[in-house]
């Protein structure tokens, strides 16, 4: 397993703009980079991916770090390369886009 940094970007409300998460593969799981929260995760993000979405107030889908762990373990079998890897970090980041956009919006709640 030679894959260097992922990127896992979706829009927020938040700052109504992009935010990229760097996930480096390590032995045990990821090296995460963000602006925010960092450091060694295990093979699914935990603790740290679930927090930095929390931290920016993200809808985010239930599931989330099975997916995640389910790359790692791809990667780490040699199944995929970083570029498919990435391919699948794309389309995680679109379904965290996707929750997070279609949320309703209530003046003096989310507004």
């Amino acid at each position: 397993m030679a894959t260097s940094e992922l990127r896992l970007t979706y829009r927020t409300r938040r700052w109504n703009a992009h935010t990229t998460l760097r996930f480096t593969p390590t032995a045990s799981g990821w090296d995460l980079r963000a602006k925010a929260i960092h450091g060694a995760v295990e093979p699914d993000g935990s603790p740290f991916l679930v927090s930095n979405l929390q931290q920016d107030n993200v809808k985010y889908p239930k599931g989330l770090d099975g997916f995640v762990d389910f790359v790692w373990r791809q990667l780490q079998a040699d199944e995929i390369d970083g570029q498919q890897a990435q391919v699948m970090f794309d389309e995680l980041g679109a379904w965290i886009t996707q929750c997070e956009q279609g949320q309703p919006v209530w003046p003096g709640w989310n507004r």
